[in-house]
């Protein structure tokens, strides 16, 4: 594997690390749900304070696998990003899907302005990627295996920032056949000194707010869907100060629990 991408890798390992709340041996937890204790949520009962772990239960890391053996993944991410001139703040739609069986993976990538996906395989138990050109199968090295990684940078800042702040349960629910532990984040109702510490002012470059709806495996803990609203402020060309404020949403859903398998194209 080429050193640039060993170096990526290593860097969203320390991101998620960064984020860790739980002081559980074996876990890397992404926030701490209640920066002001454990509230209880509108159907009553406390808020796990490992909350934000569950990203990492269902995604697994380089030293421990996701609680899932195989799943399906979907993803949309309308994020805000500055335009070509950096004038001005624009929002571009990615939307990923794939198969994901241990460190087998099938991707699909829609990239914006495009409408026709880009495929690609990370076939982990030998090492080898291949992109999907004319409907064959060609051998890389790195390309995809970023397209992977890349997108959990996406989600772990906003996420945990917010859980960490404040949770809620709001009660259980059913996602694709899985019962499912409901939580509501809002950085916002959060501890006004933990807000401080954690969020950006407005006109600077970071997170202003984070908020959305958390489903929760009850079973394993893991993510099985979430929504996500953010407002950041956006950089200029040099990172030095922020052009304007933009928000993000991201839509994640696990499905198809133990029902897929990934297998190389060759």
């Amino acid at each position: 594997m080429p050193k640039k991408l060993y170096i990526i890798l290593a860097g969203i390992s320390m991101v998620l690390a960064a984020c860790s709340g739980s002081g559980k041996a074996g876990t890397t937890a992404v926030g701490t749900a209640g920066a002001t204790g454990s509230p209880s949520g509108a159907a009553g009962g406390s808020v796990p304070k490992d909350l934000g772990d569950s990203f990492n239960l269902t995604i697994g890391s380089d030293s421990k696998p996701g609680v899932f053996p195989s799943y399906h993944i979907e993803l949309t991410f309308d994020l805000p990003k500055p335009n070509p001139d950096f004038s001005a703040v624009a929002n571009e739609v990615t939307k990923i899907s794939a198969d994901v069986q241990g460190e087998n993976i099938h991707i699909f990538r829609i990239d914006p302005g495009t409408t026709i996906p880009e495929e690609g395989f990370v076939i982990g138990d030998t090492g080898k990627e291949y992109k999907m050109v004319d409907g064959s199968p060609e051998a890389t090295l790195g390309q995809v295996a970023l397209n992977w990684s890349f997108w959990k940078l996406k989600v772990v800042a906003p996420f945990a920032a917010g859980v960490s702040l404040h949770a809620d349960k709001t009660g259980e629910e059913t996602v694709n056949g899985r019962t499912a532990t409901v939580y509501s984040f809002d950085s916002s109702k959060g501890d006004s000194g933990a807000i401080a510490a954690i969020m950006s002012k407005p006109g600077s470059i970071g997170l202003y707010q984070s908020k959305g709806t958390l489903w929760v495996d009850k079973e394993t803990g893991g993510m099985l869907k979430l929504t996500l609203d953010y407002v950041t402020g956006v950089p200029d060309k040099d990172s030095t100060k922020a052009i304007g404020e933009g928000t993000g949403h991201i839509d994640l859903e696990i499905s198809q629990i133990g029902q897929v398998t990934v297998v190389s194209p060759v």
